[in-house]
């Protein structure tokens, strides 16, 4: 089972992938915005992070930075 965060601002995707990589078995879990992607991710490192590039704020390169 891998851990894996999802960064969407669209509910409607994140919940769909989230949803998807729970029925596989994997925890995930969804946050709106790449500030809050990145307090989760220094809490506790993930096995993969789903990242949304086209962000207003941080986008996911940022993130991954």
């Amino acid at each position: 089972m891998a851990r894996i965060i999802i960064a969407d601002d669209d509910p409607l995707v994140g919940e769909v992938a989230r949803d998807a990589l729970i029925a596989a078995g994997h925890g995930a879990g969804l946050v709106t915005n790449g500030a809050e992607a990145l307090a989760v991710m220094k809490a506790r490192r993930p096995d993969l992070a789903i990242l949304d590039c086209n962000r207003p704020e941080i986008s996911g390169v940022i993130v991954v930075r």
